[in-house]
């Protein structure tokens, strides 16, 4: 599990870094609008699989919390009887 997330890791970081060049390269005038559009896509594909991530660690945080909860909610009982 440890493994595919750091392998998640590292292309996400290949995308942003090819796509922070290809926009750096349209924008300094050294290629074409092609890069340019290329370079604009991966930044899309960098922004949404960053929120993609962020939403899934706030779930496993949700679902975390839930999970304590119900074991204090259990405690509770158990102390009440």
């Amino acid at each position: 599990m440890e493994q595919k997330r750091w392998a998640e890791i590292i292309i996400f970081l290949i995308i942003a870094i090819a796509g922070f060049v290809d926009l750096a390269l349209f924008l300094f005038g050294k290629a074409g609008a092609e890069v340019g559009i290329l370079g604009i896509f991966a930044m899309m594909v960098v922004f949404w699989y960053s929120l993609l991530m962020k939403m899934n660690a706030i779930e496993k945080n949700l679902l975390i919390r839930e999970i304590e909860m119900k074991k204090e909610i259990k405690e509770l009982k158990n102390k009440r009887e």
